[in-house]
């Protein structure tokens, strides 16, 4: 199950590649496709964004506990080389590309603020099943994680690393690096 953003991206680029394989083969051009998980690493942004909601909501304690799914991460610095690579590197053509450095629990995102920002009272502790599950009744964002409930999702980035030659990122790196530019913005407050 996707929601609307997710299944957007998924779309575009199906349009793109339907969209060049469609036109006289005199016309056809040269694509590629980069296609980042949830982005993290320090942000040049200090309003609201997607991924930087998720890390605020860490800081101020929203979430009552951490769910038991993955969330694979990727640093902004690194897609921005995958990005400069794929118009410098003749073997890119006609490729996409998925850039995920590594996949971590929601627990570890949580665990890797607390140990930075430990007077911020970031729960990392894991919540239940039965629990998520009754609030997946009254609310769609919780009934959309249940799907993926204690399942690792584990991604292969050997082609970008191959082909595009992307060193990546730890992924805790990419996590605390948001969070200290947010905070350097004014976004969050570390206590």
């Amino acid at each position: 199950m996707t929601g609307p953003y997710e299944k957007s991206k998924t779309l575009a680029e199906r349009a793109a590649w339907d969209f060049l394989h469609a036109l006289p083969e005199a016309e056809r051009f040269e694509l590629v496709t980069i296609n980042p998980v949830l982005i993290m690493g320090p942000s040049l942004v200090d309003g609201d964004f997607s991924s930087g909601k998720v890390i605020k909501k860490l800081m101020d304690s929203v979430y009552p506990g951490m769910p038991k799914i993955t969330m694979p991460v990727v640093d902004v610095r690194d897609c921005a080389q995958a990005h400069l690579q794929a118009l410098k590197v003749p073997e890119a053509r006609n490729s996409r590309f998925i850039l995920s450095a590594e996949t971590l629990w929601f627990k570890d995102y949580a665990l890797a603020l607390k140990e930075r920002y430990p007077k911020n009272k970031i729960k990392a502790g894991e919540l239940g099943y039965c629990p998520v599950k009754v609030a997946s009744w009254f609310d769609p964002s919780v009934k959309m994680i249940l799907p993926f409930w204690g399942k690792s999702l584990q991604l292969n980035n050997s082609h970008s690393k191959n082909v595009l030659g992307i060193q990546y990122h730890d992924g805790r790196e990419s996590i605390l690096a948001m969070a200290e530019s947010m905070v350097k913005a004014g976004v969050i407050v570390a206590k």
